[in-house]
């Protein structure tokens, strides 16, 4: 929508700048909206030229911050590339809603605290736990850097849990992640990148949140 003057009601521009206020300043110099524009400018040149809200830089605001859309369309080309590799190793390995996931055998876990972990888990939720939904806004490049539960797994018990992604994705997630699951049961995962909107396989809409924009 555009802007609307606050002053004389008009569309097109704001109050700082309407043609009316100008014209008024013009023919009485000693009106008060003479004495508060003179006002505004001093104010503003005592603050110093105004930074921008994202790079800090001077002379633009983050509306029109080069930085920040080259960061943009840097930060979503990742998110692309990544959900891309995502998509396509879910069909190589038949993971979506629907596959059976198992803990992974504790005797081929280096760590003896994570081979603990999985025994317990097992004996408190069991072995096995069925995929029932994928986290999207949880899916993109910022997993290759932080572990995070992005999916959504129905337990033998019936409660749902979040977890990460399973073993078979190691290559597309953080080094320091550790994977509980495997694939035991796959799906045909052809068809898996129709879950998704096009925004999400774009990239677009996680990059203002990613880059601390959403707020």
């Amino acid at each position: 929508m555009a802007r609307r003057c606050g002053y004389c009601c008009n569309y097109g521009h704001n109050r700082r700048t309407c043609p009316q206020i100008q014209e008024r300043i013009k023919e009485d110099p000693d009106s008060y909206l003479a004495h508060r524009e003179k006002a505004r400018k001093e104010s503003q040149a005592q603050r110093g030229p105004r930074q921008c809200s994202y790079c800090s830089e001077t002379g633009h605001n983050k509306r029109t911050c080069s930085s920040l859309d080259t960061d943009r369309r840097n930060k979503k080309r990742e998110i692309r590339t990544w959900r891309k590799k995502f998509v396509e190793q879910s069909q190589a390995v038949g993971f979506g809603i629907g596959t059976l996931l198992k803990l992974r055998d504790p005797d081929t876990v280096e760590s003896g605290y994570m081979r603990d972990r999985i025994l317990d888990q097992t004996n408190n939720s069991g072995q096995y736990a069925m995929v029932v939904a994928l986290r999207a806004d949880w899916l993109d490049c910022q997993i290759e850097s932080n572990d995070r539960n992005c999916i959504s797994l129905r337990m033998p018990d019936g409660k749902v849990r979040h977890a990460n992604l399973p073993l078979e994705f190691k290559d597309l997630t953080a080094e320091r992640s550790f994977p509980w699951y495997e694939i035991a049961g796959r799906i045909d995962a052809s068809d898996l990148g129709k879950l998704f909107d096009s925004q999400w396989h774009s990239g677009s809409d996680n990059v203002d949140r990613i880059l601390g924009l959403d707020d």
